[in-house]
């Protein structure tokens, strides 16, 4: 992929407007009185989105099956809130009494449900917003531009010029 890079003083030409363009398309631009000569560019990262998924599902479904638990007063599971949240015996009554686990279990399923949607949109092929180019990260020189994050995909590092 070709890009292109224009650079222009604004604001009494003490800062400098950079823009990246790929395809003639902008992907990114900054305003800054710093001089950024390199550009880190990334897609984001479809198998990483779809782990995060999976387990954003995982972790909503074991909550809303543990505050069920606890609106049925299961001991093992009162037991597994007290010790994983650290939550006092005394207001877990409480709580359950006024109804709040039952609307935190509601909403955790309500969650799992929305993930679960995601999922399956994920899993369906590849998707559009994972191939829009965007501009992650700007730097002065280009030992200092950082490896993609993990929910981004390595497209290239630009020099400005």
């Amino acid at each position: 992929m070709k890009f292109e890079t224009l650079s222009k003083p604004v604001a009494k030409a003490t800062k400098t407007k950079t823009i990246i363009y790929a395809g003639g398309v902008e992907i990114g631009s900054r305003t800054s009185a710093r001089a950024y000569k390199f550009a880190l560019v990334v897609t984001g990262n479809q198998e990483h989105a779809i782990f995060k998924a999976r387990e954003e599902m995982a972790y909503c479904t074991k909550k809303a099956e543990q505050y069920e638990g606890i609106v049925r007063r299961d001991e093992a599971a009162i037991r597994s809130h007290v010790m994983e949240d650290r939550v006092p015996r005394h207001s877990i009554e409480k709580s359950i009494v006024d109804g709040s686990y039952v609307r935190w279990g509601i909403s955790y399923r309500s969650r799992a449900l929305n993930w679960k949607d995601r999922l399956e949109v994920l899993l369906s092929g590849p998707q559009a917003e994972f191939s829009q180019l965007l501009v992650a990260s700007w730097h002065s020189r280009r030992d200092l531009v950082p490896d993609a994050k993990p929910w981004q995909k390595f497209v290239a590092v630009v020099e400005i010029i």
